[in-house]
């Protein structure tokens, strides 16, 4: 079974900001040369008040983040800081997704899979066995159940930001700004 790549599962799991929204997109925006390098990418979704960033880092890094159209790229917040503001939780919400854990093999294997992966490249499992096959499947699941939690949970929360009322942004900032003061002042 073939990977399908990060654009392939923002844009299936995403397409609700186009069909729902009137979001244009997602186009990506790469920072490095060659784009998705070691599976970086950023793709942006654009409407005309509203930009929605998916982020892919190397790693585990994996980032949804709101902004308005004429922010600067310094006033984008995570979907997490939105979910603590809708729900009166004055945190930075984690949103709980079972971590990918490879069949045992060897550690380097399992590391390079996972680079492959998330570099959107097409892979042949490493020596065709049965153990590198499931590897395979489970990190596409893995991933596809990512992108469907972190939709799920944008379309929930962020649906007053994605419809373009910003009218509770100077409260949502304040927000961000004093959990981030009571963090910083708890250590």
């Amino acid at each position: 079974m073939g990977f399908r790549t990060f654009l392939d599962l923002v844009q299936q799991h995403y397409e609700f900001l186009t069909h729902e929204y009137g979001f244009v997109g997602p186009t990506l925006i790469s920072k490095e040369n060659p784009p998705a390098d070691a599976g970086y990418a950023e793709m942006e979704y654009r409407s005309a008040t509203t930009i929605v960033k998916i982020y892919r880092g190397r790693g585990k890094d994996f980032s949804v983040q709101i902004g308005p159209l004429d922010a600067p790229d310094t006033d984008f917040y995570p979907l997490q800081w939105i979910i603590g503001f809708m729900t009166g939780v004055e945190k930075f919400v984690h949103i709980q997704v079972e971590p990918f854990t490879p069949i045992p093999g060897t550690y380097e294997e399992a590391y390079q899979l996972l680079q492959a992966f998330l570099a959107g490249k097409e892979i042949t499992p490493f020596r065709n066995t049965p153990i590198d096959r499931q590897n395979t499947e489970r990190l596409e699941v893995w991933e596809n159940h990512r992108q469907s939690v972190y939709a799920s949970a944008l379309r929930q929360y962020g649906d007053i930001f994605l419809r373009g009322d910003f009218s509770q942004w100077d409260n949502f900032c304040k927000f961000v700004e004093k959990i981030i003061q009571n963090d910083y002042r708890s250590r």
